[in-house]
């Protein structure tokens, strides 16, 4: 019952309504640096690992990008090709996930940029990403992470569509449309 509002906050202030644009200034990755990537790493556990199975599909679609999305617990012992050349994303709903912390530790030190989706400021992957989206969806009380999921979905559609402008790989219209369709989410969830 609680998603419809955790979809709108997590859109809050990150889309420029008049323009139908998304706006992710807290980043700092513009076109210069996104086009310097040859592919993407997401990497995450459990609830999260599936959403970074979808956010594959939704950036491979919308920046003609290859991304690995890898669970947390094996990346480090598979030897991640990755460096300054591989964006990493990193998700936790806590940002404690200790797996998931070992990895973006692991990709920082083999100097990957790292952006982490998190739902806690505080927390530990926020501190140590270079870049942090927060999902907003507040606490979750289940097992069954069903408001880290979408909102955690909800970002990764938010940062494809926010690649895409950057690169020019979207027509503006279909931007507008995805944008479009992203706004109706809270409605429709509800």
């Amino acid at each position: 019952h609680e998603q419809p509002r955790a979809l709108a906050d997590t859109t809050a202030g990150k889309i420029d309504r008049e323009n139908l644009m998304v706006v992710l200034p807290e980043l700092g990755l513009g076109s210069a640096e996104l086009g310097s990537y040859r592919k993407i790493n997401i990497v995450a556990c459990g609830t999260a690992f599936h959403a970074g199975l979808v956010g594959k599909y939704i950036l491979e679609k919308l920046l003609r990008l290859p991304v690995e999305v890898d669970l947390a617990s094996e990346y480090r012992y598979r030897e991640p090709m990755t460096g300054p050349d591989v964006l990493t994303i990193v998700i936790s709903q806590s940002g404690e996930t200790a797996d998931t912390l070992a990895a973006l530790r692991l990709a920082a030190r083999k100097g990957s940029r790292v952006l982490a989706i998190t739902n806690v400021i505080g927390s530990s992957v926020a501190r140590e990403a270079d870049d942090l989206l927060l999902t907003l969806a507040g606490p979750e009380i289940a097992v069954a992470s069903t408001k880290a999921y979408t909102t955690q979905l909800l970002s990764l559609y938010l940062l494809g569509i926010y690649f895409a402008q950057e690169l020019k790989t979207v027509a503006g219209e279909e931007r507008k449309a995805l944008i479009s369709a992203v706004l109706q989410l809270p409605t429709q969830v509800k």
